[in-house]
């Protein structure tokens, strides 16, 4: 990565928690800039910000810090210019053409994730994962038909409670939507089964940060 940007909600408490301490870690060792966005704004009171982003600084001294509202876009075109004024000057890595240099695999747990935040209001943590157990894919003459399950660990029960919802209506909605979107992005006919675990701690364990890919495998 050329930048990293480590999202955080404004209303946690002033102090870093473990995961973006590791990830934080990990990029300064390289030297990658660090870019701290303070989500949601909008939702916090306003004197939380501050402590937030000091608590940061102590730490860390990042190369900047964005208070942005992506749900009223507010600060996202400062926050765009600062991950510019960071990037390198260099020759093209990729062709403009290329949409994304992540795998389908990557790109369909992320929605799968993406899904639950929507479905469920943004109530579920950001630290909910999602992993691809089984990804396979077939081309019947000039149809294309991908197997996918998945695995989605969270760190509490009641966490698991909200994505699964009251007679399994949650996650049967988040199971069509993410179909539809993944369908589409990979032009295929998707079989999606999504499995929900609770697993305390799993943010705190490098081999599952690992597995989740928000850590590098040494």
């Amino acid at each position: 990565a050329d930048v990293l940007a480590v999202m955080v909600d404004a209303s946690w408490s002033p102090f870093a928690g473990h995961l973006e301490r590791r990830v934080i870690e990990q990029a300064q060792r390289k030297n990658i800039p660090v870019v701290l966005v303070i989500n949601m704004i909008d939702r916090a009171p306003k004197e939380n910000i501050l402590p937030l982003i000091k608590a940061y600084d102590d730490l860390f001294k990042l190369d900047a810090y964005v208070p942005v509202s992506a749900l009223k876009s507010d600060g996202i075109g400062c926050l765009v210019d600062e991950l510019v004024h960071l990037l390198p000057v260099r020759r093209r890595l990729f062709d403009p053409a290329d949409e994304t240099d992540q795998t389908e695999r990557m790109l369909a747990a992320e929605l799968i994730r993406r899904e639950i935040l929507l479905q469920t209001d943004q109530e579920v943590p950001y630290g909910v994962t999602v992993l691809i157990e089984r990804f396979d894919g077939q081309e019947d003459q000039d149809e294309r038909t991908v197997s996918i399950d998945a695995l989605v660990y969270c760190a509490k029960k009641t966490h698991k409670q909200m994505i699964v919802g009251k007679g399994g209506e949650k996650i049967k909605a988040i199971g069509m939507a993410s179909r539809q979107a993944i369908g589409q992005l990979i032009d295929a006919t998707v079989h999606l089964s999504l499995f929900v675990k609770v697993k305390p701690g799993w943010q705190d364990r490098p081999s599952d940060l690992m597995d989740a890919g928000l850590i590098a495998k040494d």
